[in-house]
């Protein structure tokens, strides 16, 4: 009777314990099925531990993308929702719509497929893998804040949650990158006297499933995808965030 007393007892002061502090690891399942558990960091925690983390994620994240120009005209200023669906493994898909057409870009292994739906018709086609403009945000937040230490500054309710966010203002440049406490980026924003991008996110979740990099209709011929003439080319011009929709149709 005293060993079950003792039990109770203990079990009693670890959920007390686990209730207080509250859950520290985050699991999800991978595109094969795996279980991956994720440590859910403290806010200030250094940003190289935010950049480590990247690795092993596999999330979806809904971003709104607003960027602008210094100019008198409506056109300066542009938004645009992005999806993006980023695989640990390498795989990647980015969607949006421009001009009523809904576009989805693919890096699957050592291969990339644009496709585009038009008039509820969706054609695919693949593109010789050095003209892929689909963009990795974690990859290239890892390429480019690795070259800088910035600090934490506060942390933000961004997408349901509280995230941690590291910045810094110099030479006319405002910087600000934040993290979900799984490490997912939820916000990059640049500002200066002549240009600003943020690039938000509305929601995400973490877990890709494998449906999500099927493609919506077989490959066709390129020629098939651009059968109309046009070019929509967004980029962020924010260094180390380069987020690209350049495709002909």
């Amino acid at each position: 009777m005293k060993k079950r007393n003792v039990f109770l007892i203990s079990f009693g002061v670890f959920i007390t314990l686990t209730f207080l502090l509250g859950c520290t690891t985050t699991t999800y399942k991978d595109i094969e099925g795996k279980t991956v558990q994720v440590e859910r960091l403290p806010d200030d925690a250094p940003l190289e531990e935010r950049l480590a983390q990247l690795d092993k994620l596999s999330y979806m994240v809904n971003y709104e993308m607003t960027i602008e120009n210094d100019d008198d005209d409506d056109s300066a200023k542009m938004t645009i929702e992005i999806t993006q669906f980023v695989d640990s493994s390498g795989n990647l898909r980015q969607d949006g719509v421009v001009e009523d057409k809904q576009i989805r870009q693919y890096i699957k292994g050592e291969k990339v497929y644009t496709c585009i739906n038009s008039n509820n018709e969706w054609s695919c086609g693949e593109l010789p893998s050095n003209e892929a403009d689909v963009q990795n945000i974690g990859e290239n937040l890892q390429e480019y804040m690795g070259q800088y230490q910035l600090p934490f500054t506060k942390t933000k309710k961004i997408a349901g949650g509280n995230s941690a966010c590291y910045g810094m203002s110099s030479m006319g440049f405002d910087v600000e990158y934040c993290f979900s406490p799984e490490g997912v980026p939820v916000l990059m924003r640049t500002e200066s006297d002549f240009f600003k991008m943020k690039m938000e996110a509305k929601s995400y979740s973490l877990g890709i499933s494998g449906d999500d990099f099927e493609l919506p209709a077989e490959i066709g011929d390129l020629e098939a995808v651009s059968e109309e003439s046009g070019s929509v080319h967004i980029k962020s011009n924010t260094p180390g965030v380069d987020v690209d929709i350049d495709v002909d149709w």
